[in-house]
């Protein structure tokens, strides 16, 4: 099915997108999304309020230290999506097994 091969491949954008344009706010600069977030001024303090804010902006539960493992807006950006499935899965698996 050719929607479901597209429907990741969007999910990455849309994510993508709200990664860049959240951390871009927040540093009031633009960044690629291949450039280390350290390197363009992200603190502890500054990647607790990313963290945060991506959180919200997700509906998702996103651990502070996710930065450190996952420097740049791409790396963090697939990191969240394959997260953000799995918490989908489980939640639909969850819902399916308790009717």
């Amino acid at each position: 099915d050719v929607a479901a091969v597209r429907a990741p491949a969007r999910k990455v954008m849309d994510v993508a997108g709200i990664v860049k344009k959240t951390v871009e706010t927040l540093m009031g600069t633009t960044i690629s999304g291949n450039e280390a977030l350290v390197d363009v001024g992200i603190d502890s303090l500054s990647a607790v309020e990313l963290v945060s804010t991506l959180g919200h902006e997700l509906n998702t539960e996103i651990e502070p230290t996710v930065l450190f493992d996952h420097p740049t807006i791409n790396d963090l950006s697939n990191y969240l999506v394959a997260h953000i499935q799995a918490s989908t899965d489980k939640r639909i698996t969850q819902h399916s097994s308790s009717q």
